[in-house]
C-alpha cells in the first residue's frame, strides 16, 4: 500500500504517522501541491492525504482508492474530479483549540486589555484607578454571546464560555428552534438580525456557501453597536470585507478578532490578508488562521487518518467518509442487516464489490445528482441511526449547501432509525409544518 502525504501540519508528526500504518505501507512526503514530484508519486498511490485535490491530481492517480483530508474543510477539493470508486474522508479535532482561541480573544477585547496594552507602551495607564472618566469593565460572564453557526466549533466555544456565566443563543443552517445545549434559543438563519440585536459578542463559525457569503454586512455590524465585538473563526467572506473594515475604523463596533481572511499567501507564508489596511486598526486582533493549529489537533487527526488507512487495508468500512452513495450505505450497514443484502440490495441495486456494478451505483447515487436538485429540501436524521448513518446525511446536506440549495437539517441527538421520543416527534412535525408553510404557503 502506498500513501502520499502533502500537508505540512501532518509532516510534523511523521514518525507517529508512519508507526501506525500497516507493515507493508510506504509513504511519500511532499510540501508543494503543484510539484512534478507529487504528480509522479501519485501514479501508483492508494491513498492521498492533504487539503487540496484537483482534477490534475486525479488524472495522475489512476489507482487511488482514498482521498483523506488532513482537516475538516472541503474548500480545496474538486469533488467532480473524484473517480467513482474513490472514497473521501475528513477529520476534525480542531474544535477545542479554536474554542480556546474564542475565549482568549473575547476576554482580551471585552475587558479592553488590547487597548490597555497599547496605551501602557506609551506610558498611559488607561485604568479607572487613574482616569475617573473610564468605566469599570464587566467580567466576560456578563456578556450575551451569539453564535452564527453551532457545529463542532460553536458548541465547544459555548461549553467554555458558559462556565464564565455567559448567556447565549445561536442560529444554524439546520433551522432548529427551542431550547438546547443551555442556550436561550436556537433558530434558523432568518433569525440572524434578532441574534445580533441582542448580543454583545458574535462568534462566527458557519460554513461558507453561496447562501452564507457576506451574511454579516454593514446592517448587521451597525446593529451590533459600539460596545459589540465580533470573532470570526469560520471563513473570512462570511463577513463582508469592506463593511467590517469600515465598522472597525469608524468605531461602529468596539472591536473584532479575525483568524480567517480574504486573501492568503503562497507557500512562503508572506502576503497581505486583505486589500484593505486592517493592520492599521488598533481595535482588531489579527491571527494567521492559527486558532486550530495545536499539537493536540494534529495528533488527533493523525490518529483518525491512520486508523482509516488501516481499515482500508483490511477491507473494513471507513469513518468520517464524505459520500452519500449507495455503496457506502451498504458498507456501513450493521452486521444484523447485512445477511439481507444478497436478497434485495445486491439483486436489485448492485454489489459494491463488483467494479462494474459499483461504477453504475455511483453514477446513480444522490451525491452525484446534487447539481440537479434545485428545490428546498428538508432532512431529518437520528444521530444514533446505525442503518442510515448521520455521515450520509451530513455529506448530502453539505454538498447541496455548497451549491446554494436551501436545506433545513434537523438532527435528533437521542434518536435512531425513526423517532420514538414523543418530544422529538412533536419537534419533528412542527419543523415539517413550518418548512412546508414557508415554501408552499399556509399556516404553521
Amino acid at each position: 500500500m502506498k500513501i502520499v502525504v502533502a500537508d505540512r501540519n501532518i509532516s510534523h508528526h511523521r514518525e507517529r504517522f508512519e508507526s501506525r500504518l500497516p507493515a507493508d505501507a510506504t509513504v511519500g512526503w511532499h510540501t508543494e501541491i503543484t510539484s512534478p514530484e507529487l504528480a509522479a508519486d501519485l501514479t501508483d498511490a492508494d491513498v492521498f492525504v492533504g487539503s487540496t485535490f484537483t482534477a490534475a491530481m486525479s488524472c495522475a492517480a489512476p489507482k487511488l482508492r482514498l482521498v483523506h483530508l488532513a482537516g475538516a474543510g472541503t474548500d480545496g477539493i474538486d469533488f467532480d474530479a473524484l473517480r467513482p470508486h474513490v472514497q473521501f474522508a475528513n477529520t476534525f479535532h480542531h474544535e477545542s483549540s479554536i474554542a480556546e482561541y474564542v475565549v482568549a480573544v473575547s476576554i482580551l477585547l471585552w475587558r479592553r486589555f488590547l487597548a490597555q496594552d497599547r496605551q501602557l507602551r506609551e506610558n498611559v495607564w488607561a485604568s479607572p484607578v487613574y482616569d475617573g472618566a473610564l468605566p469599570q469593565m464587566d467580567t466576560i460572564g456578563a456578556a450575551q454571546v451569539g453564535f452564527v453557526g453551532f457545529g463542532h466549533i460553536g458548541q465547544s466555544a459555548w461549553n467554555l464560555l458558559r462556565t464564565f456565566g455567559c448567556t447565549g443563543a445561536a442560529i444554524t443552517g439546520r433551522g432548529l428552534t427551542g431550547d438546547g445545549a443551555g442556550l436561550r434559543w436556537i433558530g434558523a438563519r432568518d433569525g440572524l438580525d434578532d441574534l445580533i440585536h441582542e448580543s454583545d459578542i458574535i462568534v462566527v463559525s458557519a460554513p461558507l456557501t453561496v447562501q452564507t457569503r457576506s451574511m454579516i454586512g454593514a446592517t448587521q455590524l451597525e446593529a451590533l453597536g459600539p460596545r459589540g465585538l465580533l470573532v470570526n473563526v469560520g471563513r473570512g467572506p462570511l463577513v463582508d470585507e469592506k463593511a467590517l473594515y469600515n465598522a472597525l475604523s469608524n468605531r461602529d463596533i468596539a472591536g473584532a478578532a479575525v483568524d480567517v481572511w480574504y486573501d492568503y499567501p503562497g507557500p512562503n507564508g508572506v502576503g497581505t490578508p486583505s486589500e484593505l489596511p486592517f493592520a492599521d486598526l488598533d481595535n482588531l486582533v489579527m491571527t494567521p488562521h492559527s486558532s486550530g493549529i495545536t499539537r493536540q489537533t494534529f495528533l488527533g487527526r493523525v490518529n483518525d487518518i491512520t486508523d482509516n488507512i488501516g481499515r482500508l487495508h483490511r477491507g473494513e468500512p471507513l469513518t468520517n467518509t464524505i459520500a452519500s452513495d449507495l455503496a457506502s450505505f451498504m458498507r456501513t450497514l450493521p452486521a444484523v442487516a447485512r445477511p439481507h443484502l444478497a436478497n434485495n440490495w445486491h439483486r436489485f441495486v448492485g454489489d459494491p464489490d463488483d467494479p462494474e456494478r459499483l461504477a453504475d451505483m455511483m453514477a446513480r447515487a444522490p451525491i452525484t445528482k446534487v447539481d440537479l436538485i434545485r428545490t428546498p429540501l428538508m432532512v431529518i436524521q437520528g444521530a444514533n441511526d446505525v442503518r442510515v448513518v448521520q455521515a450520509e446525511s451530513d455529506n448530502l446536506v453539505n454538498a447541496l449547501r455548497a451549491r446554494g440549495v436551501e436545506v433545513e437539517y434537523l438532527i435528533q441527538a437521542d434518536e435512531g432509525h425513526g423517532a420514538v421520543n414523543p418530544e422529538n416527534m412533536i419537534e419533528m412535525w412542527r419543523s415539517i409544518s413550518r418548512f412546508l408553510a414557508r415554501h408552499l404557503g399556509g399556516r404553521a
